[in-house]
């Protein structure tokens, strides 16, 4: 169920009701002036050069108006500072008579609606963000402003009366930053409306006219232009018009991406018609906003070609402007045929279209593109043995497809003219090479092997100054900044599912969770990566199972790292570069990323992934089961509340739940099976926390497997339902972002996205003191975390915003029946649980003790998981033969001999069984 925010309310009548308000306006304009800070750039040349490469036009901008004629169209306007309502009319005429020589197709209508309230481009996420009231609307060429939505509007102007008003290019920060904001938070609108590449706003101040273009690296501002006669700024500006409306590439504006196609009555009916047949879950639901959906083209790096996606519902729709922009859709395959003039269905209907999931993001060039994880689980993991993974069906990065493209366009004219090509912006070889997009690979390819590894697009030449797909703006302004620009991608997965807080069943809930966890043993195994950002809406559960599938599924490498190959058998990353910048879902994270015991380096190790399990099961559970918290005798919701209050005090909440003197555990009325499994992880995660002459025990998958497993095949497992809503009225429930924290050498921190994160937590201050700002809070659910901003209920398969889920539980004698039988195959591939201690960070005091709960290299083979866990073979003979290499993988905790007494999961046990004999509380007791 989504989670909304609760409205600010006075805390007694003394207390005028618009202070709240205003403080919550105060943080929202906080967050977007950390996210304008060093993103707004003039542009390093004239207005006019400025429209001249900005908006690359098809046709010849007729430069035939009569100066006088032309200049006279504001003759009327005489803005005045504080009476900009006033100045509206004469304004809007004076535009009119600058199109009105357009062809009709060409031609856009401009409009007043500044009385119109204007809500985020799709309803379900509407809540999370502020409304608007754009002053000025510019509709698609040819088209009239009828529908006042985002979606029928191509361009924004805002205006203010006074010339001293113009906020450029003084600081975000200033008296102006509300200004700048509105104009960006028009440009993400569109952006997100549309799908378009760059968004272009205009304000106007006074007769002063400043031209805009944002994407999602940063925006360029071109020089003022005014209004006045014998200035010049008519004539730029009717330029401007021209050239926006016509486009060199597309055949809608300048900035529209020509693989997006917007979503047309045909089409819409045609979706409903495919999902009437086939019936996926909630289908009439996810319908209801199809017209806001869009026809995408998406390249597939495996064949070369393109195929037609037609996306009918947003899912997931990242807030930010300069960000991946991370947008998440149900897709169907477009299986129609075009017959010269319209896209028509085939006649056979054999064969159920079912959805898909479509992702696109715009990844900085220093990421790996996420394409590249899944190619890498494909090739190293066969079919028959994936499991609790999602699956790409295809996709690709179509911004390094298209900069090659305009790369060797630029090869080709030198070398017919013998020279490098001219720019004015960038003439050495080396900026030229800046240029490149190898995700963390910088390396110069040859131009012959280029050719032959790319697939071109039949055109000779590449039709625009530089790539579209692939940002350019910020090296426009200053090459030094090359790592803030960023490359458009798009992928298809094949599995759709549902959040974790929709989990109808509890036992599903854990299975899924068990499922995911062995996927993510699979893929750090077998095909060496490391997920890195195990958080609520990266875990998803399958829709509709069934007995031979998996129950829940990892999804989200956005963040990932891998190694050069398979990892070694003692679990250490040789190339541990990659793994030093510690990411991750803030409230989700190890304690020891979030707070490093010491200055050196932490390497991200798959035991704090296996740490983050924990917390999101923890997240849910309190959340979303009738759990008390004992012995305070507190809710699930209230100790949920407690925890997750105030950003600052995050990682000591945390530290305390786990390490207090009087330690809290879990008490879930008639379900002591989930009682049972949370206080058991609740003991090894504690477990793993060094202090005195213990070193700490770190968590493996073997272990935290047989905990679920045991679970799994106890009885006791509640029959009906027993997910409940989440009520919490506390304003802390909010979107979840990814805070990414580096420890590794100077010089790559502002390569790094996500440093500054705004946190939506009102009164709050930036997490400073742990190395990090925190993201924003995680919603009841966040499917979907695509590691940005999440802005609603949204997943990667199949989101609803449904109070109460509709799940089928199957048979408890089915427990662990999707699970295959895991062992090594014939290939040498590693199918069984294999214990990978994963080292811990300790001081000499207590290194001896941790190399006696060290690692163990994997055996030769390993049986079928049976019972509680996977017993490794001769592990007596192995034990005996080096003590050091005995690891846990029964699932026992191993500390150092000088262990204090009652260490905290003892103290659980004591007061579980005191409680119990007592006899108060209802339910069981684990």
């Amino acid at each position: 169920m989504a989670s909304k925010s609760t409205p600010i309310k006075p805390k007694g009548a003394s207390v005028p009701a618009n202070t709240h308000a205003d403080v919550a306006e105060k943080a929202v304009q906080k967050g977007w002036e950390s996210e304008l800070k060093d993103r707004i750039h003039e542009f390093p040349g004239s207005a006019e050069q400025f429209i001249d490469t900005l908006l690359p036009n098809a046709t010849p901008f007729p430069d035939d108006d009569d100066i006088d004629v032309l200049e006279g169209a504001f003759d009327d306007y005489a803005p005045e500072k504080g009476k900009e309502l006033s100045g509206y009319p004469h304004l809007i005429s004076g535009l009119r008579k600058l199109v009105a020589g357009f062809e009709e197709s060409k031609r856009p209508h401009i409009d007043s609606e500044h009385r119109t309230e204007w809500k985020f481009p799709f309803d379900a996420f509407a809540h999370h963000h502020h409304k608007t009231f754009p002053d000025i609307c510019v509709s698609f060429p040819g088209e009239p402003l009828v529908e006042k939505s985002w979606q029928s509007v191509a361009m924004v102007m805002e205006a203010k009366g006074g010339e001293e008003e113009d906020p450029f290019p003084r600081d975000v920060n200033g008296e102006h930053a509300r200004t700048i904001a509105q104009l960006a938070k028009n440009a993400r609108n569109l952006l997100l409306a549309h799908g378009f590449l760059a968004a272009f706003v205009v304000g106007v101040y006074g007769k002063t006219i400043r031209l805009a273009r944002f994407d999602h690296s940063c925006s360029l501002v071109a020089p003022p232009i005014s209004l006045a006669r014998g200035q010049g700024g008519v004539r730029l500006l009717k330029k401007f018009f021209w050239h926006f409306t016509h486009p060199r590439v597309g055949n809608t504006v300048v900035g529209a991406d020509p693989t997006v196609t917007r979503m047309d009555a045909e089409t819409q009916a045609w979706v409903i018609s495919e999902l009437k047949k086939s019936c996926p879950t909630r289908w009439r639901e996810h319908t209801r906003e199809v017209s806001k959906g869009r026809i995408m083209e998406i390249f597939d790096e495996k064949t070369g070609r393109c195929r037609r996606y037609v996306c009918y519902r947003a899912l997931d729709s990242n807030g930010r402007l300069f960000s991946r922009a991370t947008m998440v859709w149900l897709a169907l395959l477009d299986t129609r045929k075009f017959d010269g003039n319209r896209w028509v269905p085939v006649s056979d209907s054999s064969t159920l279209n079912r959805p898909r999931i479509v992702k696109e993001a715009w990844r900085q060039l220093v990421r790996m593109a996420e394409t590249e994880i899944y190619k890498r689980l494909e090739e190293k993991i066969p079919a028959e043995k994936l499991f609790g993974l999602a699956r790409m069906e295809c996709g690709g990065d179509i911004g390094l497809l298209e900069y090659q493209w305009w790369e060797e366009s630029r090869r080709l004219e030198a070398a017919r003219s013998n020279t490098f090509p001219n720019s004015s912006h960038n003439t050495s070889d080396s900026c030229y090479l800046e240029f490149r997009s190898t995700g963390s690979v910088w390396v110069q390819a040859d131009p012959a092997d280029l050719v032959r590894e790319m697939v071109v697009p039949p055109q000779d030449c590449f039709p625009l100054p530089y790539p579209q797909h692939q940002t350019f703006s910020t090296r426009l302004e200053d090459l030094a900044r090359y790592h803030r620009e960023r490359s458009h991608m798009r992928m298809v997965i094949s599995d759709v599912g549902r959040p974790l807080t929709e989990f109808g069943k509890s036992k599903r809930l854990a299975r899924g969770m068990r499922d995911a966890l062995l996927g993510h043993q699979l893929a750090w195994e077998v095909a060496g990566v490391l997920h890195r950002d195990v958080s609520l809406g990266n875990i998803l559960l399958v829709d509709d199972p069934n007995e031979d599938s998996f129950f829940g599924f990892m999804h989200d490498w956005d963040y990932s790292s891998k190694t050069l190959d398979k990892p070694r058998p003692d679990n250490e990353i040789e190339d541990s570069n990659t793994f030093k910048e510690r990411t991750g879902t803030y409230y989700f994270m190890a304690l020891e990323l979030i707070n490093p015991s010491d200055t050196t380096a932490v390497i991200h190790l798959p035991s704090h992934d296996l740490e983050s399990f924990y917390w999101v099961l923890l997240w849910v559970v309190l959340r979303h089961t009738e759990c008390i918290v004992e012995p305070r005798g507190i809710t699930g919701r209230q100790a949920c509340a407690d925890m997750y209050r105030n950003d600052e005090m995050g990682y000591s909440q945390k530290h305390t739940w786990l390490t207090d003197r009087k330690p809290s555990y879990i008490n879930i009325p008639n379900n002591r099976p989930l009682t049972t499994l949370m206080n058991k992880l609740h003991e090894m995660v504690s477990d793993t926390i060094p202090h005195r002459h213990f070193a700490g025990v770190p968590l493996t998958y073997d272990a935290m497997l047989a905990a679920f497993d045991e679970a799994l095949e106890m009885e006791g497992w509640p029959e009906d339902e027993d997910w409940i809503p989440c009520d919490l009225t506390n304003d802390f429930d909010h979107r979840t972002n990814v805070a990414v924290m580096t420890s590794i050498p100077a010089g790559y921190e502002d390569r790094s996205e996500g440093l500054k994160l705004r946190s939506r937590t009102i009164g709050s201050s930036n997490f400073s003191s742990h190395g990090a700002t925190p993201s924003s809070g995680p919603p009841s659910h966040a499917p979907l975390s695509v590691n940005a901003s999440r802005s609603g209920p949204v997943l990667t398969a199949g989101t609803s915003n449904e109070a109460s889920p509709s799940t089928t539980e199957p048979p408890a004698s089915n427990a662990t029946s999707s699970r295959p039988k895991r062992s090594r195959d014939d290939a040498g591939l590693v199918t069984g649980q294999p214990d990978l201690g994963h080292r811990p960070r300790v001081n000499k005091r207590s290194r001896q003790s941790a190399t006696a709960a060290g690692t163990m290299a994997p055996p030769a083979a390993l049986p079928a998981r049976s019972g509680g866990g996977t017993a490794l073979p001769d592990e007596s003979a192995a034990s005996a033969a080096d003590p050091s290499a005995a690891g846990p993988s029964d699932g026992k905790r191993q500390p150092s001999q000088s262990v204090p007494p009652l260490r905290s999961s003892e103290r659980i046990r004591r007061l579980v069984e005191k409680k119990a004999a007592s006899g108060s509380g209802s339910g069981s007791r684990a």
